[in-house]
């Protein structure tokens, strides 16, 4: 962590681990002779120790924040802990699936509490009797999740609904689902909100699975509501469409709301994609969007509308007059922070808000009897509570209560506390978000600093340390240790590349990382860092490869797990000493400063992808800069978004292999427990997750 009066020996990389355990006094007993002696000799431990204890005094000072989270606003919905996760700039649109988060904590002590995770997070990375990481695993063959959803018709109306998660709502406006898409507020906008268009989960339907929502019609070149170029998209708003209030959604509407989200001081850069984008009314019920650039994933960027009606009169009149397209910021910064504005909106969607927990502990919903939909169906249930669980112990218990009908927030290390629940109630599919190590290859990569200012992972052998440090890990064994799951091809987890399962540019058959520590160590050696009394040394043969691995801004179990595994792999297969580090945590919750690997969850499925993989991409923190990869993107963007069998995605895939930019984990399954009762549920991958058609659902008994 500083300066080390002495260079780490071969022991060294043994007993580094216990290093965190020891600042809280949590070495294991069967381990506290071996360390304490090894400890008494080793002045590169003593100095590492010295420093941990400094960093978590210091971080124990910082703990002064209150306990109550201030009113919503921009700036809070992106320093939340759990947008590290799932946020991005996402383009506009609102079609990622939310990864499992652990729970909510006020955005003031949001860093400093993962930074305080780091010691408990540490201690998990440091157990020594770890099993030995081989390649025991079974692969069994890759078989694709069901994504199809045939309404049903109820067999029972009325009754009641509760949703348990260990995530809690923003606010019950869609404005928390745009800036901060986790699960919870997903699961909120979808109750309570509508957009233009609507996405089916099969996303291999392409075009055909989209259908309209409050649009009269879903805009393409064959109804002539999307230009052959791309560059103009037309939406028409159908005349039945109405608010909760049962005033018309209109235009004003959705203009409304896309100055809100491109405001630099609200919704900041989700208009990022489109920099050159306008937008103007043509009636009251028609848009014409100029995006200023061909955009082949014009259906997925619409966006969700807001009631201008509603702020016509009282405090916040004059916030946006359409007749002169006049947009008060100041007087919006206001608006989005009201309570009646965040727990008490007007909407378009099935239900309505009842009563709202300002904590967000308990959401109560009502039918919206003026809801309309050209896919949805009219509500049939009379009620529908989300209700937050403090742990994922106290969700299972009142799952299997009978107090909850559906429950979600579940990692695949929370797997095993499952046994004894039907398995036709247990529900695990594929994840829109992959979990991966980034090569950082900045020069401000700490490493850097003893290769002659060059990141390990860049220069001329940068390419040959990447494949070398992916073929140093031993991912099936990891699935065993982290996730309890012995088959490297579980279609609910696996994923061979940055793609997210069943995303258009997924491709199975793809091969899995090859696992081969004798190739990956001699691929170092041929580029010049040999290995010096079991130590990978720098260059220069003497200076130690010592790397720092940051973990996510918001630490799950499973991630725990796969820093614990890597750490503990490259140490055995490489060599190299690595240490895990809390990261700096950027506003949309990326890994920021100086670290040589981070865990970064990547959102697989283009356009999102774009951004952690494009030259200057919003998220590409690895500092990766492929021209093959950039034309592709580019050429996507333009002409392959809608065809999900597009060769581009073949050609993409190769190049991204060939770069070895990112080493590809697993894709973070969406795991949830849902009654056999519950009519009409289906899973989503995109980000409308589980509720995203909780307007068809009904109790069948």
């Amino acid at each position: 962590m500083n300066e080390h009066p002495t260079l780490p020996t071969a022991a060294c990389t043994m007993f580094a681990p216990l290093v965190p355990l020891a600042a809280r006094h949590l070495v294991p007993e069967d381990d506290r002779a071996a360390w304490e002696a090894h400890l008494a000799s080793c002045a590169f431990c003593q100095a590492e120790l010295a420093a941990y204890q400094r960093e978590d005094a210091a971080l124990r000072e910082m703990v002064t924040a209150p306990a109550t989270p201030p009113p919503f606003a921009r700036g809070d919905i992106e320093r939340m802990l759990h947008l590290t996760q799932r946020a991005s700039s996402m383009p506009p649109g609102r079609h990622m699936s939310p990864p499992p988060t652990r729970g909510v904590r006020p955005p003031a002590v949001a860093f400093v509490g993962a930074l305080l995770a780091l010691v408990v997070v540490v201690a998990c990375v440091a157990l020594a009797h770890m099993p030995h990481l081989t390649s025991p695993a079974t692969t069994t063959a890759y078989t694709p999740f069901n994504y199809s959803y045939t309404y049903r018709v109820p067999t029972k109306t009325g009754g009641t609904v509760t949703i348990g998660d260990v995530e809690r709502p923003a606010s019950a406006n869609a404005i928390s689902a745009e800036l901060d898409p986790t699960r919870a507020n997903a699961d909120m906008a979808n109750a309570v909100w509508q957009g233009c268009v609507v996405q089916l989960p099969d996303l291999s339907l392409g075009n055909q699975g989209w259908k309209p929502g409050v649009c009269a019609n879903v805009p393409s070149t064959a109804n002539g509501y999307e230009s052959a170029d791309g560059l103009t998209t037309r939406v028409r708003i159908d005349s039945q469409a109405r608010w909760s209030d049962g005033q018309p959604v209109t235009a004003a509407d959705f203009l409304f709301a896309w100055h809100l989200l491109r405001d630099p001081a609200i919704g900041g850069t989700y208009f990022a994609a489109w920099p050159n984008m306008r937008v103007q009314i043509v009636d009251s019920q028609t848009l014409l969007i100029h995006w200023g650039a061909p955009n082949s994933y014009y259906l997925a960027s619409l966006w969700l509308p807001e009631p201008l009606h509603a702020f016509a009169v009282g405090p916040y009149a004059g916030v946006y007059a359409p007749q002169g397209d006049h947009y008060d910021s100041a007087l919006a910064q206001r608006l989005v922070r009201d309570p009646r504005f965040t727990q008490h909106p007007i909407g378009d969607g099935p239900f309505q808000v009842q009563s709202f927990a300002p904590d967000g502990s308990q959401v109560v919903l009502t039918p919206n009897r003026h809801f309309f939909s050209n896919f949805f169906h009219a509500p049939v249930l009379d009620q529908v509570i989300f209700q937050a669980a403090p742990d994922v112990a106290t969700l299972l218990h009142t799952y299997k209560a009978g107090q909850l009908n559906q429950a979600a927030g579940f990692e695949m290390s929370d797997l095993p506390l499952l046994p004894g629940i039907p398995a036709d109630e247990r529900v695990i599919s594929p994840g829109g978000t992959v979990l991966t190590v980034a090569f950082n290859q900045r020069a401000n990569a700490p490493a850097a600093s003893t290769n002659g200012g060059v990141s390990l992972f860049a220069g001329p052998h940068g390419l040959a340390v990447r494949q070398a440090f992916i073929q140093g890990f031993d991912l099936c064994a990891a699935f065993q240790t982290v996730v309890h799951d012995s088959n490297c091809r579980d279609p609910a987890i696996w994923v061979p590349s940055l793609f997210a399962v069943g995303t258009a540019g997924f491709n199975p058959t793809l091969p899995a990382p090859v696992y081969d520590p004798t190739a990956a160590a001699q691929a170092l050696n041929a580029a010049g860092y040999p290995l010096v009394n079991g130590v990978r040394m720098q260059a220069d043969g003497r200076t130690p490869i010592h790397l720092r691995l940051a973990l996510p801004c918001a630490v799950t179990t499973d991630t725990q797990g796969f820093a614990k595994a890597l750490a503990q792999n490259w140490a055995k297969t490489l060599g190299v000493y690595v240490t895990i580090v809390a990261p700096g945590c950027t506003t949309a919750g990326l890994p920021a400063g100086a670290f040589d690997l981070a865990l970064v969850p990547v959102q697989g499925m283009l356009p999102q992808l774009a951004a952690y993989l494009a030259t200057g991409g919003v998220h590409n923190v690895a500092g990766m800069s492929d021209p093959a990869v950039d034309t592709l993107l580019h050429a996507i963007q333009q002409t392959g978004g809608n065809n999900f069998y597009s060769p581009l995605f073949v050609q993409l895939q190769t190049a991204l292999a060939n770069d070895a930019a990112y080493l590809p984990l697993i894709a973070e399954p969406n795991s949830s427990l849902a009654e056999a009762t519950l009519g009409n549920y289906s899973v989503n991958l995109t980000q409308a997750g589980d509720t995203w058609n909780i307007s068809d659902w009904f109790m069948s008994n």
